[in-house]
């Protein structure tokens, strides 16, 4: 602007006759001075980059930091920043770890402050503060609702809205009734939210801290106690997932106790061959016994956490009165344990209970446990104070619990019970505001419309695929006990 008017098409022609000169430009979006009337119109190749899926925000990821990271990892981070390939390289100048990431969100945002700051900056006037607005609703809204939160005039907010368009900083989506806006850059309402309001900067840390325990890979981890049962697991891998489950659970940390464990002819398959039928607190204590642990109130607490833990397979997929027994017996154990113990197994009784009451057709009695699950769990515990981790590990517990019973409730309750579920769950603010992705799941599952940030939207995606993946595993748990059923009562065996 400050050199003469003949000087842009002075720089076309050696652009265009002096091949030693390249140009290589980045921009937010398409500018004035690539239009057809100027002289930089058609002269350049523009590549748009587009929003990246997962296994492409891998490959950058990979590209730029080294990490190894698979898809499942990196989501949480895809989400956040939309895809966006800028925000995502911005991030990984940080040189930190995906899982770093994650615990330390708000310093990431402080690191970037002036980069998020600048998305401000360049707005003046009224399009900042309808810029503003639109950031603080944190999700797809109307022109009449940025004009409210924003005190101006409708028809005013409307052109600046248009003009946020026009600039990039601004989107729109079709919601098949009416047009709502957007910010483009997601993680800008993060940083507003956190910087800006106490209430706000709450939203997100549980928002991060759901997205630790849905993603993160402890929860991956605590299937590992399945191997216990799953005769399809090598023998040596069966071997390692009961080795470090009760390593946890009961300190047995020597290779000479382990090996003694390990030498008994049938010790470990005794287990691996149980049923739910046979299921007994009293096995496991027999394996303890030729393992050589010392401490009899400490090994009866252990066997009866790791009891626990092997209820959850066969409850789902036989569930029988006698899970029931062991849950009672369970808690009768526990209950002399320490309250932060106790804590923790008191979630999943309550879930085991559930989803075995669910499978016996005691709908009434299954709501009941799925509210003193929701009950016993308080983000702010003021009886006993959880370090991080183990918020994280009771947020995972709760989640895994309720993972399980809403799509057992579908296939076996009736259609009101995952309404019920719902109505549950969002009964307590705190609680609720936790588990929104999962409430916004379940509402979209219902049929219900449905509103909430990209993010929650992205993560209630996510959360629907696998529900649905396990309604399938559940449907075909009880064909195959219809079959055994049918083939037992003489009616031949059905292929």
């Amino acid at each position: 602007k400050q050199a003469d008017r003949y000087f842009g098409w002075k720089l076309r022609k050696v652009m265009q006759t002096e091949p030693s000169v390249v140009l290589i430009a980045s921009a937010t979006t398409q500018f004035e001075a690539l239009d057809v009337s100027e002289p930089f119109f058609d002269i350049f190749r523009t590549l748009n980059l587009e929003s990246l899926n997962a296994s492409e925000c891998v490959r950058l990821w990979r590209t730029l930091t080294d990490e190894s990271v698979d898809e499942r990892d990196i989501q949480p981070l895809r989400i956040l920043t939309g895809g966006n390939p800028r925000l995502i390289t911005v991030v990984a100048g940080s040189r930190r770890s995906l899982a770093d990431l994650m615990e330390n969100l708000a310093e990431l945002v402080d690191e970037h402050t002036e980069y998020f700051r600048s998305q401000f900056g360049a707005l003046t006037g009224n399009k900042r503060r309808v810029y503003t607005a639109l950031v603080d609703l944190w999700q797809p809204s109307s022109a009449s609702e940025v004009a409210r939160r924003s005190r101006l005039d409708i028809r005013g907010v409307s052109t600046m809205l248009g003009r946020l368009v026009g600039d990039g900083v601004v989107e729109t989506i079709d919601t098949g009734t009416r047009g709502r806006y957007t910010v483009v850059e997601r993680l800008t309402c993060v940083y507003y939210k956190m910087r800006q309001q106490r209430d706000g900067a709450a939203v997100v840390r549980r928002l991060v801290a759901f997205m630790r325990a849905y993603y993160g890979p402890e929860r991956v981890a605590s299937w590992l106690g399945e191997f216990l049962h799953d005769h399809t697991q090598p023998i040596s891998v069966r071997v390692e997932a009961f080795r470090s489950r009760i390593a946890v659970l009961a300190g047995l940390e020597e290779d000479d106790q382990w090996n003694e464990f390990l030498a008994k002819p049938g010790a470990l398959e005794e287990i691996t061959r149980m049923s739910p039928e046979s299921f007994d607190v009293t096995v496991y204590d027999r394996v303890f016994e030729q393992g050589g642990m010392k401490g009899r109130s400490k090994r009866r607490r252990a066997v009866a956490a790791a009891a626990l833990d092997g209820l959850a397979k066969p409850a789902i997929r036989k569930p029988t009165k006698s899970i029931l027994t062991v849950c009672d017996s369970v808690e009768h154990i526990l209950r002399n344990g320490s309250f932060r113990e106790h804590y923790r197994y008191e979630l999943v009784l309550a879930g085991t209970r559930a989803i075995t009451l669910f499978g016996l057709g005691d709908e009434p009695a299954a709501m009941d446990q799925v509210t003193a699950l929701y009950d016993a769990f308080r983000p702010e515990n003021n009886i006993v104070v959880l370090t991080v981790l183990e918020q994280l590990v009771v947020v995972q517990l709760v989640l895994e619990q309720l993972m399980s019973i809403v799509p057992i409730a579908e296939v076996r309750a009736s259609n009101k019970a995952q309404q019920e579920i719902v109505e549950v769950l969002s009964s307590d603010d705190a609680k609720a505001t936790m588990f929104q992705p999962l409430i916004v799941a379940l509402r979209i599952r219902l049929g219900e419309p449905v509103r909430a940030p990209a993010e929650v939207l992205d993560i209630a995606s996510d959360i629907l695929e696998e529900l649905e993946k396990r309604e399938r595993i559940f449907r075909m748990f009880d064909a195959i006990r219809k079959q055994s059923s049918a083939k037992n009562q003489g009616g031949g065996v059905i292929s």
